[in-house]
């Protein structure tokens, strides 16, 4: 036992907190009070933790927040250029397999895009994220663009019917002061990275400035943000079953809908 802005540090990983248990037998190590505890890519913070050292096995609790140490590109997920952030109140981490659980209000934010859900599930090597239980995400999306001699308002209901009675807008008012923003809620989201796709199911829903997406599955199909910026974008959303269509005053219904 010892007590007082202990240090420990082996092959692979460092820690340190205000106290510490060092149990030989078990070959673990549980730290208490201002843990902080990294390895060669991500640094995570919380009031407690413990390492099984011989089963890779990390457990920490309370405020617990992990963030990439990679200052271009994340090891987490590849929603954007530049680090990631994970909060929630636990964490259950495999290190041998690249398996990480965060619950309790667990949050992911990248850039402009944000994942929160009950729990959010990270396996490294299937480059594969799990949230469950309502899931809610934010991801900048692909700014529509008018035609030639094009003036409307865009509207999602044009993906699948003719809106001739839609607004008229000026060009001047096309213009938008910032990104675009498309939202998802469901009870399930999951996002592979080495395909750049998700899919929001059980009360899937998407909205945009254009209108919203409602079904039992919709399928998220993410681009560049430009050439450089290593930024993904929402480009494509393809729903499946039960869809709803609602743009203003406008409400269609099919099996299958893609924006």
């Amino acid at each position: 036992d010892q007590t007082g802005d202990v240090h420990f540090h082996d092959a692979v990983h460092a820690g340190q907190g205000d106290r510490a248990r060092a149990d030989r037998l078990a070959n673990t190590i549980a730290l208490d009070g201002s843990v902080v505890f990294s390895d060669a890519t991500t640094r995570t913070t919380a009031q407690s933790a413990s390492f099984a050292q011989g089963a890779n096995a990390l457990r920490a609790d309370g405020h617990v927040l992990t963030t990439d140490l990679q200052s271009s590109a994340s090891s987490i997920s590849n929603l954007s250029q530049g680090p990631s952030h994970i909060s929630a109140e636990h964490l259950v981490a495999d290190s041998s397999r690249g398996h990480a659980v965060y619950s309790g209000k667990a949050r992911l934010w990248q850039g402009q895009s944000v994942i929160e859900g009950d729990t959010i599930e990270l396996d490294l090597t299937a480059q594969t994220l799990v949230a469950k239980g309502q899931v809610r995400g934010v991801f900048p999306q692909a700014a529509w663009t008018p035609k030639p001699g094009e003036t409307s308002a865009p509207s999602s209901s044009k993906s699948f019917a003719n809106s001739a009675t839609s607004p008229k807008k000026t060009p001047g008012q096309l213009a938008h002061t910032g990104p675009q923003l498309g939202r998802v809620r469901g009870e399930m989201l999951t996002y592979w990275d080495a395909e750049s796709r998700g899919r929001i199911e059980q009360n899937a829903r998407v909205d945009s400035e254009q209108g919203s997406l409602q079904a039992d599955r919709i399928d998220l199909y993410f681009s560049d943000a430009g050439a450089g910026s290593g930024s993904k974008q929402l480009s494509r959303s393809v729903a499946n079953g039960a869809v709803t269509v609602r743009q203003e005053d406008r409400r269609e219904t099919s099996e299958r809908a893609e924006y």
